[in-house]
């Protein structure tokens, strides 16, 4: 009897059937994601300040909500902002093309791919990678009727709230600590020098 695994529903939950030689289900186990250690994530946003600044409450609240390993993916004009995070294990970055670091994100083995981006670039890379995977919802329709018609369907909820539904199935919440920017040690200033 050999057993066959399927993720099924969208709320982290897994599906165990045990089938026979000729490929009868004969025992179906239902588990929810809880069940299992995530042990380490894959951050997605690229670009640009602003946007990577309001994904931190994401970064602070995976950490100390699930003690997992975190990684980021970001261009390189950009990964001064985060290579200070306390709460980030590790950051890859690319100049050009994803191609650049593909393979050492693959020898990771993330155990979830969360895609704060969400663009052609992050899907591509999602797909390459072959692991699990959550999106952030853009709204890129309701952005453009807004800015080209004046009418707004934009959803009544903080940008940091809607990064922050995208772990939610991982039973991550907001800790309401609001945002984070982490100074470099190398360039902090003492106030008596100023």
């Amino acid at each position: 009897m050999r057993p066959r695994w399927g993720r099924t529903g969208s709320l982290g939950i897994i599906l165990l059937q045990r089938c026979d030689p000729a490929g009868v289900v004969t025992h179906k186990f239902i588990i929810h994601h809880s069940s299992f250690i995530i042990q380490k994530l894959l951050l997605l946003r690229f670009s640009a300040i602003g946007d990577i600044i309001l994904t931190t409450p994401v970064i602070r609240c995976l950490k100390l909500q699930l003690g997992a390993e975190l990684h980021f993916l970001t261009k390189t004009a950009f990964k001064g902002i985060l290579t200070p995070n306390p709460y980030l294990d590790k950051v890859y970055h690319f100049d050009k093309e994803i191609d650049e670091v593909l393979p050492a994100l693959k020898l990771e083995q993330y155990d979830w791919v969360i895609d704060l981006h969400h663009n052609l670039r992050s899907a591509r890379l999602k797909l390459a990678l072959g692991r699990p995977s959550r999106a952030f919802p853009k709204k890129n329709l309701e952005k453009w009727m807004l800015v080209n018609t004046g009418i707004d369907w934009m959803p009544q909820e903080h940008i940091v709230d809607r990064y922050l539904r995208t772990v939610q199935h991982l039973g991550v919440h907001s800790d309401g600590a609001g945002l984070d920017y982490f100074i470099p040690t190398d360039q902090v200033v003492d106030l008596q020098d100023l």
